[in-house]
């Protein structure tokens, strides 16, 4: 199996871009990115959620992902699926709280178990919409080294100039 070609930005961010190689990948996905910026989608909360709480996270969230340019259309499968699974972890954690441990000891252990599942699938739906302390993590930290890769390609131009002023 073929490995996946790097973006242009992850060229970029390791500095291996070159415009005579890599200009026309940059161009084609700068063309996508204007296509999908001018595509309007509407964004509905899923009929499945009625917690007000999580009604409002969706709205909130969606937009947020929206206004960055990281929710496609594509996407809201997957996201709307999460937010269902959110509602039933709420629904199950009703339940827990409502079944005695000692009179249905059963129920109990049945109900967490399945909450156990949720929770696992949540969270591996939600790193890839940076809802996790890890994806955040990640996310801030590959800010954190666009910004170093940034200032280094400053200083390399500022050396350049300088030495340029030099002569």
């Amino acid at each position: 199996m073929a490995r996946t070609r790097k973006t242009v930005a992850e060229k970029k961010l390791n500095g291996t871009y070159k415009p005579s190689r890599h200009g026309k990948q940059e161009q084609t996905e700068n063309a996508i990115q204007t296509i999908l910026q001018g595509e309007e989608f509407s964004i509905s909360v899923p009929a499945e959620i009625h917690n007000k709480d999580i009604i409002d996270f969706y709205k909130w969230h969606t937009n947020f992902l929206a206004q960055l340019k990281i929710l496609t259309p594509s996407d809201l499968p997957s996201i709307n699926q999460m937010f269902i699974t959110l509602q039933q972890i709420q629904d199950i954690d009703e339940q827990l709280h409502n079944t005695d441990l000692v009179k249905d000891f059963e129920t109990y252990e049945a109900l967490t178990k399945l909450r156990i599942k949720l929770c696992n699938l949540f969270n591996s739906v939600a790193t890839q919409f940076y809802i996790t302390p890890t994806a955040r993590a990640k996310l801030t930290l590959d800010h954190l080294e666009i910004e170093k890769k940034q200032s280094e390609n400053q200083s390399v131009i500022s050396k350049l100039i300088q030495a340029k002023r030099e002569k």
